[in-house]
């Protein structure tokens, strides 16, 4: 009888778990093609086979997590990366092989193109205690919608977004200022979209991510025991470098209550926990191919009017540092310069990069830091 190999039992968790846990999976899909190799024992050609799709469905495994934190630390622990494999419940959902021959070296190859949910992986590692470590999350800014009332059940409703966000460390724009923020996404309606409203207004707060949300109630009805009340809540997640919609969700709940006031809360609430969760992992799964280059990081050079050697030289400066993938210019006036960079590494490190490189440029000796939030810079290279 054989006997199977830990990878075997590994793989075949994951791929069991696949269909267990589909219901719940997050409902981005993706196709990866990966490479397997295992050797031919005798003539054992199947046994040879199935090893080999094996050992591919453990690098797609390890392709992900290297795609997701470009840390060779941990795709060198195997004590580490084995405990991923088992805890990627649902990761892999199938895979089909696309090519496959037996070599002279006596090797069995297979090519397959495996079905994998990123955001499953994602999860895997948070609850490791490995992602966060590796990339911050974005920075959300989240408002009651300028064309739906600020009522006690939008209120309730927020507060459920708000935990829910901060239990999974997200960083969050002061929640005290939704309110005003909300009249001020009126104003500016009055000349934009809503969407491009929402985004101008989340970049102002140094947000990547407004969260739009609007609850409308019916009239509330006696049915003998309760008070009951029709509940619908609409809900927006738009980015705010391209006022791109990433989340759009409604719900109707019937909530219930002893009044009709605490009807109206409870379904606000319940209808902003069924939509937090899938919302939160569209979001995370959206960062993760956003960040899979680099943390995207604004910077606003303040340097003063006809400046645009001593900008060139900074955005030369920044693109030599280590770990810095790109650098984009957004837009340039009035001595006011921003930029988009996009770098491997957390913000302290970012910062101490650029002064470092900096300071022996004498035409840099005034650089310093005007404000800082999250990933978004203000500096000043003024005389």
């Amino acid at each position: 009888m054989k006997t199977k190999s830990k990878w075997h039992l590994i793989i075949s968790v994951v791929l069991v778990c696949a269909f267990l846990f589909a219901p719940f999976a997050w409902s981005e899909e993706k196709e990866i093609v990966v490479d397997g190799a295992a050797p031919v024992s005798g003539e054992n050609i199947e046994g040879a086979r199935n090893n080999a799709v094996k050992d591919a469905l453990r690098k797609a495994v390890e392709q992900g997590v290297g795609t997701l934190m470009d840390a060779d630390s941990i795709l060198q622990d195997d004590l580490l990366m084995e405990k991923i494999y088992t805890s990627a419940r649902g990761y892999i959902t199938g895979y089909k092989i696309i090519k496959e021959r037996r070599e002279q070296n006596g090797l069995y190859r297979v090519k397959i193109r495996a079905v994998v949910k990123p955001g499953i992986l994602v999860d895997t590692l948070i609850k490791l205690g490995l992602y966060k470590c590796m990339m911050d999350y974005p920075r959300i800014l989240v408002i009651c919608s300028p064309d739906a009332q600020v009522t006690d059940a939008a209120g309730a409703a927020e507060s459920v977004f708000l935990k829910t966000l901060t239990s999974k460390h997200f960083d969050l724009v002061d929640p005290g200022i939704s309110l005003k923020l909300h009249d001020d996404t009126k104003s500016l309606l009055k000349a934009d979209t809503i969407n491009n409203a929402a985004a101008k207004l989340g970049l102002e707060h140094h947000a990547e991510i407004v969260l739009l949300y609007g609850v409308k109630a019916k009239p509330a009805g006696f049915d003998g025991m309760m008070e009951t009340a029709s509940v619908t809540m609409r809900v927006k997640a738009i980015v705010t470098t391209t006022a791109q919609i990433l989340f759009a969700d409604e719900q109707s709940i019937s909530g219930i209550g002893e009044s009709a006031d605490i009807a109206c809360l409870n379904g606000a609430r319940r209808a902003a926990e069924n939509i937090a969760s899938p919302m939160i992992n569209g979001i995370v799964s959206w960062w993760a191919d956003y960040t899979a280059n680099g943390l995207p990081y604004t910077i606003r050079l303040k340097t003063g009017k006809n400046a645009d050697r001593l900008v060139f030289a900074f955005q030369d400066a920044v693109e030599s540092i280590p770990r810095v993938v790109s650098l984009t210019e957004r837009s340039s006036a009035g001595g006011i310069t921003e930029m988009m960079v996009k770098y491997k590494g957390t913000v302290s490190e970012f910062k101490r990069a650029i002064f470092k490189r900096l300071a022996r440029d004498k035409r840099f000796t005034s650089l310093q830091t005007e404000g800082s939030k999250g990933r978004f810079l203000a500096l000043t290279a003024e005389g």
